[in-house]
């Protein structure tokens, strides 16, 4: 071979290889931009649950382990049914202040304070084994089971929010619509009641969403 030609041939590989050096990081560059919102996400959820297991230390009667599995199912659950995990929070903090072993006088039991008769309910439309009245007691089973009632409480409510955190509260066959964005149930001390822990949720739901995003 001519040694005047290998110059040359170097040079046109080195191009070829510069060339596809810069395709490459391109085609990189365009992975990273196609893709950065679905690892942003990732990285807002993560801080979204560490956040939710933060709340929860110390205030469940749970060991850590836990709480921190209790904070991803809460994450889990509520994003299936399309709410904010936070909102959900903020229902936990309200109905036991996040205590696992909570019971109302009324009976109602667990983190979202379910009655036993309405948790058997959910149990069959769920599929679940109900054991009993101590299944409210299983943390999972529990939050599972409030988050798809609250859930068919705002179907049943066309979506809004008072009314169905009113239903939650006071039960779905005490509330009627009177007034748009009005829960009223039976009787006057009813809806005093349940306007007022309405609000509490809703309330509770603003700070702890305050706190997230500081």
């Amino acid at each position: 071979m001519d040694t005047a030609v290998l110059p040359r041939i170097n040079f046109t590989l080195r191009g070829v290889l510069a060339a596809c050096a810069v395709f490459l990081l391109l085609a990189l560059a365009a992975a990273i931009w196609q893709y950065k919102p679905y690892y942003d996400g990732m990285a807002k959820d993560r801080a979204e649950v560490n956040y939710i297991i933060g709340v929860l230390r110390g205030n469940t009667g749970l060991s850590a382990a836990e709480e921190g599995r209790l904070a991803h199912h809460i994450f889990k659950e509520s994003r299936a049914y399309s709410l904010d995990p936070i909102f959900v929070l903020a229902l936990i903090k309200t109905e036991s202040r996040y205590n696992n072993w909570s019971r109302s006088g009324k009976g109602a039991m667990g983190l979202m304070q379910i009655l036993p008769d309405t948790g058997k309910e959910l149990a069959e439309t769920l599929r679940f084994e109900w054991k009993g009245k101590e299944t409210l007691l299983n943390p999972y089973t529990n939050v599972k089971f409030g988050i798809h009632y609250y859930s068919a409480l705002r179907g049943r409510f066309n979506n809004d929010t008072r009314i169905s955190l009113s239903a939650y509260n006071a039960g779905p066959a005490r509330v009627r619509r009177e007034l748009p964005k009005s829960a009223i149930p039976s009787s006057s001390a009813d809806r005093l009641a349940s306007r007022t822990y309405a609000q509490k949720v809703l309330n509770n739901y603003r700070e702890l969403k305050e706190r997230a995003n500081t």
